[in-house]
């Protein structure tokens, strides 16, 4: 029992005791006979402790649970970009490729792959795990836009006997008007300020791809614009997987502008221009985080009272 509730009870009994006290002594100086017992008095506050114990030690509502395809979405979620990643960080020394990162130069791009046995294999094993990390990502967006465990289960059927089957029926949460709104328009603005940053519209550094870095930095891009394209579209659409992407998409831009405008991730410290339209969208990753995370704690329809 919590230090709170002990004290509660140990209240309950005083008062109890002092009332017990005062009957007694009324009694008495008006000469008159005292028909209430210790006893009785002593049977009575322990009824009223026994309701008492029993409010304190009942388990507490939990915490609004998502359903379980959610839960496998979000950890396909984490695991897509690191494998991936893993994928063209193998690839890039047998790949060879020209041209920058830009909105002008997109035609200019180039590449090749070395021509030897060595390279070959770590192309292969490369595109393996790029291909799959752009399949995990896939099937956790069918997951997150499906109304029945069901309707998710088709989106991992290349998992074969490994598909997760899911038999909870627990509803969605019954997500307020008000949160979509303030999240349709910060994902508007946010997927806003991410175009304006395009190297060559907003953007004036330039991003060669014969980095890895950079070459990373340009999928990464794509990677976290389809994720907030479709967190937009699964919001307008109110499904509530929507949620879970906008609060990805908002943690995102948390983690890469901030030490970008401390000069800390390469090719170099960003422009002027270029800090303004990073601090700009801060405060709408911060409301997205927010948001999103209220939205998802919101009760169930059948855990609000009276429904």
């Amino acid at each position: 029992m919590a230090p709170a509730s002990v004290g509660r009870v140990g209240f309950h009994l005083w008062i109890g005791l002092f009332r017990y006290w005062i009957i007694v002594e009324f009694n008495r100086s008006n000469g008159k006979m005292v028909t209430i017992s210790v006893v009785e008095r002593a049977i009575d506050i322990s009824a009223g402790l026994g309701t008492l114990l029993e409010n304190c030690l009942a388990p507490t509502e939990s915490i609004t649970s998502l359903p379980g395809r959610y839960e496998t979405a979000i950890l396909l979620q984490l695991l897509a970009p690191l494998s991936w990643s893993f994928g063209l960080w193998v690839v890039y020394p047998a790949l060879s490729v020209t041209g920058n990162a830009c909105l002008s130069c997109f035609l200019q791009i180039g590449a090749s792959i070395t021509a030897s046995a060595t390279a070959i294999a770590l192309a292969a094993t490369g595109t393996f795990f790029f291909l799959t990390g752009m399949l995990l990502f896939v099937s956790s967006l069918g997951l997150l836009a499906s109304n029945k465990n069901a309707q998710a289960e088709r989106w991992l059927r290349w998992l074969g006997p490994w598909k997760p089957k899911w038999r909870d029926k627990l509803a969605e949460p019954n997500i307020p008007n008000e949160f979509r709104s303030i999240l349709l328009w910060t994902l508007f603005v946010s997927l806003l300020l991410a175009v304006l940053l395009i190297p060559g519209i907003g953007e004036e550094r330039e991003f060669s791809l014969n980095q890895f870095f950079d070459l990373w930095g340009t999928v990464w891009y794509f990677y976290t614009f389809g994720v907030g394209v479709t967190a937009f579209l699964l919001i307008y659409k109110r499904r509530p997987g929507g949620y879970v992407l906008s609060l990805i998409l908002s943690v995102v831009p948390i983690g890469m502008n901030v030490p970008d405008l401390l000069g800390l991730l390469p090719p170099s410290p960003p422009t002027l221009r270029t800090s303004i339209l990073l601090v700009a969208g801060l405060p709408f990753s911060v409301i997205g985080v927010y948001v999103s995370l209220r939205a998802l704690r919101y009760p169930r329809a059948e855990d609000e009272p009276g429904v």
